[in-house]
Parts: structure tokens; C-alpha cells; sequence
């Protein structure tokens, strides 16, 4: 049976063009998706939510990580990530 509270990374699309990065649960994600819609005062209106399941949180934070570097990181304009995460030193470790 599937695990609601199951670690994983994912990308949240907005119809707006904009994305988020984060990692936990896909509840998770979806509490996510509804903060950063009221915190940018846009309507929510989601794209699309692209979840990975990871074997562990210390993972989950790598892939999360991984997702905002091959989106050219919290710099770019297009993502409503604004630092980066607990998973970015470890990500650059694993490089």
C-alpha cells in the first residue's frame, strides 16, 4: 500500500509558469503548491506536480537538490524558491 507520509522530491508547475522545488511527502507537495500560490498572491492554479518517491529523507534532499540545480537554482527568475536547501551540500558532495 502506498504511504502518504513517504519521502520524495518534487516540481510543482504553476499555470503561471512559474515552479517550486521541495522535498517530502506528496501531501507534502501539495501543501506546498497551496503556500507558495498565497505567498505570491497567485491563484492556484497547478500545472502539474512531478513527485519521485526517494528511499530515505536523506536522499529525498539530494534529489530535491538536484531538481533546483538543473533548473539553474534559486537565481532563476521562473522559480519561486528563494534559498537553498539542507540537500544542496550534500548534492555538491556526491559531485
Amino acid at each position: 500500500m502506498w504511504d502518504p507520509k513517504h519521502p520524495g522530491s518534487y516540481t510543482i508547475k504553476f499555470k503561471n509558469g512559474k515552479r517550486y522545488h521541495g522535498q517530502g511527502s506528496f501531501a507534502r507537495a501539495l501543501q506546498s503548491a497551496k503556500y507558495q500560490a498565497d505567498l505570491h498572491k497567485t491563484s492556484f492554479e497547478i500545472s502539474d506536480i512531478d513527485w519521485t518517491p526517494a528511499d530515505s529523507d536523506a536522499q529525498a534532499y539530494r534529489d530535491e537538490a538536484t531538481r533546483l540545480e538543473n533548473d539553474e537554482g534559486k537565481a532563476n527568475s521562473d522559480n519561486y524558491n528563494q534559498r537553498d536547501f539542507p540537500g544542496s551540500h550534500k548534492y555538491k558532495q556526491d559531485q
